[in-house]
This record gives C-alpha cells, sequence and structure tokens, in this order.
C-alpha cells in the first residue's frame, strides 16, 4: 500500500468515526507533505476523542511512510488546502417537512464554494451560516418583518 492510499483508508475511517467532520486532502510533491484540512474548526480544536485518533494516524504514517510527513491543518492555519484531491465527509441529508433529500455533493454555486466558506474570485469571502436566517421556529410574524408598499 502507498502512502497515498493508507490516508485515504484512514480519513475514511476517521469519517465514519467522526461523521460531523470533513476532511480535505492534497498532496504536494515539491514537499512530499500529504496536507488533510478539517472542518469545522471546533472539532479540531475541542474533541479529544478525534485528537487521540489524528496523534495516532500521524505515528503510524510517520512509522510507515518516513520521510513524506502528514499534516492536519484547520480553516484557521496559514496552510490550507487549496486544491483537494478529495473530499471525505459523511452522506448527508437534509429533512423537510418529512421528505428526505439527499444534500448534493457539489459545493460550488454561483462562484461560491459552500465547503469551505471561500468565494472562487474573492479567497476572503467567509460564509456566514445562521439557522434563523433560514429557519424560523414558532410563532412566525411576517407581516412585522416585511414591509411592502402597495401601488395602486
Amino acid at each position: 500500500m502507498n502512502s497515498k492510499q493508507f490516508i485515504k483508508d484512514r480519513l475514511r475511517n476517521l469519517v465514519e468515526k467522526f461523521p460531523q467532520i470533513t476532511f480535505l486532502y492534497q498532496f504536494d510533491e515539491i514537499d512530499q507533505t500529504h496536507i488533510v484540512e478539517v472542518l469545522p474548526f471546533t472539532k479540531y480544536e475541542e474533541d479529544n476523542d478525534y485528537k487521540d485518533a489524528e496523534g495516532d494516524l500521524t505515528y503510524e504514517f510517520d512509522r510507515l511512510f518516513s520521510p513524506e510527513t502528514i499534516m492536519f491543518v484547520s480553516e484557521n492555519s496559514l496552510t490550507r488546502v487549496k486544491k483537494p484531491e478529495e473530499v471525505f465527509k459523511q452522506e448527508c441529508f437534509a429533512v423537510w417537512d418529512n421528505i428526505v433529500i439527499p444534500v448534493l455533493e457539489d459545493t460550488e454555486l454561483f462562484g461560491f464554494n459552500f465547503l469551505t466558506g471561500r468565494g472562487i474570485n474573492d479567497p476572503k469571502a467567509e460564509f456566514q451560516y445562521s439557522d434563523e436566517s433560514v429557519f424560523s421556529y414558532g410563532n412566525n410574524d411576517s407581516a412585522s418583518k416585511n414591509n411592502y408598499a402597495l401601488a395602486a
């Protein structure tokens, strides 16, 4: 088994164990470095079980494939995955009015990548998601939120 296949197999296993995490994978031929971006940052930072699994993977990789290296980064790191060779994530479904709808695999729409939160033409653009901006709960008085002027 080569180093790329080893990492891809292990990332698939990590996604099964931690389904809320998405991994972006890229190999840098020049540096012989495998870069794995972990999304979202909170899981990268706060989940001790994930940290242990990441440490085990890193140790095993270093033992088997030196002098190649593996680097785990987050969305706040200076090093980022710019062009992922592969994305590892749990298949997602949205539930709307008791209907299960698969979430599309294509993460780009109108020049914006919803997976990374970056605009295609503006890499500094960030996507901000808020449940309240998409869904409303409880009493929804739309008349107080929308002010439409009627013309006669």
